[in-house]
């Protein structure tokens, strides 16, 4: 039995474009949204956020304690 293995040449979906010719083409933001919830020792929680707009190469990572 014969592995062949392939390279990833482009990501392509809506969340994750990162073809430069493609991104110019169109000027709506590509964003994608991550939550998380942390438990604490103190038996508190805390919530992590992340905000990536593909489209301007920028995020935004926060945390709250609810």
């Amino acid at each position: 039995m014969q592995v062949v293995m392939r390279e990833v040449c482009a990501v392509i979906t809506k969340g994750t474009l990162v073809d430069g010719d493609m991104v110019a083409v169109s000027s709506a933001p590509l964003l994608m949204f991550s939550l998380t919830e942390c438990c604490l020792p103190e038996g508190a929680s805390m919530i992590g956020v992340c905000v990536v707009d593909a489209s301007m190469s920028c995020f935004q990572l926060g945390q709250v304690l609810p």
